[in-house]
């Protein structure tokens, strides 16, 4: 049986409906880079901690963590924005990567801008 194109969990659809409004100017999952990195398997690169740090302060991240830096470096100097989420919206995007991560290569669609 395919995989499901939408988590079940409320958590992650939460997390993905805010993705869809609100990340996909800058990011994709699974597309490839935009402004800022392919979000597809974030999940297998960094631990849950580090995504959260970063989601909750890029900014101060930014002042000492290298994989930070290099990320800066990577994507010509451009910072991702503090987007003041709360713990809870952190909560729901780490799950929506979670799940998307958890699934089989070519069985979701990636999220893009313009669907």
């Amino acid at each position: 049986m395919p995989a499901s194109a939408t988590p079940a969990d409320p958590v992650a659809i939460q997390g993905k409906n805010d993705f869809e409004s609100k990340c996909l100017a800058c990011h994709t999952l699974g597309a490839g880079n935009k402004l800022g990195p392919d979000l597809a398997g974030v999940t297998k690169r960094r631990n849950e901690e580090w995504l959260r740090g970063w989601m909750r302060a890029p900014e101060q991240m930014l002042k000492s963590d290298a994989d930070a830096q290099a990320l800066l470096k990577q994507f010509n100097n451009v910072p991702m924005p503090n987007q003041n989420l709360t713990e809870q919206e952190i909560k729901n995007y780490v799950e929506y990567f979670k799940w998307f991560d958890a699934q089989p290569a070519g069985s979701v669609k990636p999220a893009t801008a313009g669907h």
